[in-house]
């Protein structure tokens, strides 16, 4: 257990009113419960591991975050029973199922020691999601409103292992995206908001409490990170979520790519960037852009937390906000034709700021 210094105090003191104010009793006792996880000693996250990190924090905020939201389930359930995730049980149960097994794989590799092996996660989370998917084929999205990538995924072995591709990667990303203080939680939060939005289930609101709660930790502490186990149950719950939503004609398929960009974009960027450099597609790297934005933003930002911090809300504002906010003021309707060029705009911004970064990073 760490020293509690007179500074950390103030800090948490801000934190438990913010919460408070915000999200009443839940966010009190959401936060202490935070701040008692990041006094533990076990699940340590390592000064290096991100790249952005300056001081030891604790892996478990998912697993705070998770329990702050289950509790609101639990309690909530008395007074409206139908607070479920998804309608049809067919649904509900892959969706139970899902979340299970990758929170408890990303746990696992949380409470090991030296993290279990890229090769063996990888084929546990392609095995998970190949389950759900033939359990429910109905997710795999067969309308992209592209003819090309329409007829590709419209055939049926194709399609299941192109979604189970871009399933499981994009939980890779929000993964590695959680070393930027705000960043991955800030997005989840975000595209839970814009879900409570576009669909009627209450579990989403639920989810915006816990990962608001969590946010305001990680912002202000900047002792807890998601780890292993938030990551990939908010990544699971955010891809299940899209592609349900989709099925459901709730949402075009290129709103929840703009609502997502910056893992999905970092994910491919990972993979071609390790490719073409002769490594393997599964190792980790410091070399993203969360990364060199940070290293740019301590040039200028005092105090260890505050370039973490600053990286961490420009993405999540500049993707996730960006098309929250052009739905929720009515800009765009939720299945407008031109959230791909919303989406192909983000794809060109980050390549640029990627190039520029390189640039400045080396300079």
């Amino acid at each position: 257990m760490t020293a509690f210094s007179g500074r950390d105090a103030r800090k948490l003191l801000v934190a438990l009113l913010l919460a408070t104010v915000l999200f009443g009793l839940a966010g009190l006792l959401g936060m202490l419960f935070m701040q008692w996880l990041v006094r533990q000693n076990y699940a340590a996250d390592s000064v290096a591991k991100h790249g952005i990190s300056t001081k030891p924090s604790s892996r478990l905020g998912g697993v705070a975050t998770f329990v702050v939201t289950s509790v609101l389930m639990v309690g909530s359930s008395y007074l409206n029973p139908d607070a479920v995730l998804f309608k049809t049980s067919s649904i509900q149960f892959f969706s139970v199922f899902l979340f299970v097994a990758c929170f408890s794989l990303g746990l696992w590799d949380d409470l090991s020691v030296g993290g279990l092996r890229p090769r063996f996660r990888l084929v546990a989370l392609v095995s998970v999601y190949a389950i759900v998917l033939i359990g429910v084929p109905e997710l795999i999205p067969s309308s992209l409103g592209i003819a090309p990538l329409d007829s590709v995924m419209s055939l049926p072995v194709v399609g299941l292992v192109l979604t189970i591709v871009f399933c499981v990667g994009f939980l890779n990303a929000i993964n590695i995206a959680d070393g930027a203080n705000g960043l991955v939680p800030g997005i989840a939060l975000l595209s839970f908001y814009l879900f409570s939005l576009l669909d009627n289930s209450p579990v989403w609101s639920y989810l915006v409490i816990g990962f608001g709660i969590f946010l305001i930790c990680n912002l202000i502490l900047g002792r807890l990170f998601l780890g292993d186990a938030g990551a990939y149950g908010a990544a699971c719950l955010l891809s299940f979520g899209g592609l349900f939503m989709v099925h459901e004609g709730q949402a075009s398929p290129w709103l929840l790519a703009a609502t997502l960009a910056y893992p999905c974009l970092e994910m491919l960027m990972s993979m071609g960037r390790r490719a073409f450099s002769g490594n393997s597609i599964l190792l980790p790297d410091n070399h993203h852009l969360h990364n060199r934005l940070h290293t740019v933003f301590r040039r200028y930002l005092r105090g260890s937390g505050w370039p973490s911090a600053a990286t961490g809300i420009s993405i999540t504002l500049a993707t996730s906000g960006l098309s929250l906010s052009l739905y929720y003021f009515s800009w765009l309707t939720a299945l407008d034709d031109r959230w791909l060029i919303v989406f192909l705009a983000q794809c060109l911004l980050y390549g640029l700021v990627y190039s520029q970064l390189s640039k400045v990073v080396k300079s």
